[in-house]
């Protein structure tokens, strides 16, 4: 899960929505060849959205949950939702993943989603929300990139 982009996909009656190959193709191996993903875990994201993680993302994630104080209410209360909330999805032989009726209410989801492959994760928005979100972030974009790249934000 490497590729970067952006994608506007039909959701149909029973909730699958189609993942582009560029998307979930793994990494080349020895041979230079390159798979598909047949799983990814579902997990209601932030700001509104849901996000798709391969096998790699979830284990990161759950060390970094499962290492953090219980002893802290608020912890202990985000594992419960992170991890109750969260589920093993299988991409079908047409590349589609079922979203279930819970996730898609959650994130406002309908007959559309927007796509957004980052580099750990796909973003799944509904339309309006991304053009929301999008149209508040915008004015920030430049100082962000600037501050991200010059090492002064987001060091993990």
């Amino acid at each position: 899960m490497d590729a970067a982009g952006l994608k506007d996909v039909k959701v149909d009656l029973k909730g699958r929505l189609f993942v582009p190959k560029a998307f979930i193709e793994s990494d080349e191996d020895s041979s230079g060849a390159r798979t598909s993903i047949s799983s990814l875990w579902l997990t209601p994201g932030l700001e509104g959205c849901l996000w798709l993680i391969d096998v790699a993302e979830w284990k990161r994630m759950q060390r970094r949950l499962r290492s953090a104080d219980i002893g802290n209410a608020g912890v202990r209360a985000t594992q419960r939702m992170f991890f109750s909330r969260s589920e093993k999805l299988k991409v079908d032989t047409q590349g589609r993943v079922l979203l279930p009726e819970a996730h898609r209410q959650r994130a406002g989801i309908t007959d559309r989603a927007v796509l957004l492959a980052l580099v750990r994760r796909i973003e799944i928005w509904s339309p309006d929300r991304w053009q929301a979100y999008r149209a508040t972030e915008e004015a920030d974009y430049e100082t962000n990139l600037d501050a991200i790249l010059s090492g002064e934000m987001g060091r993990a």
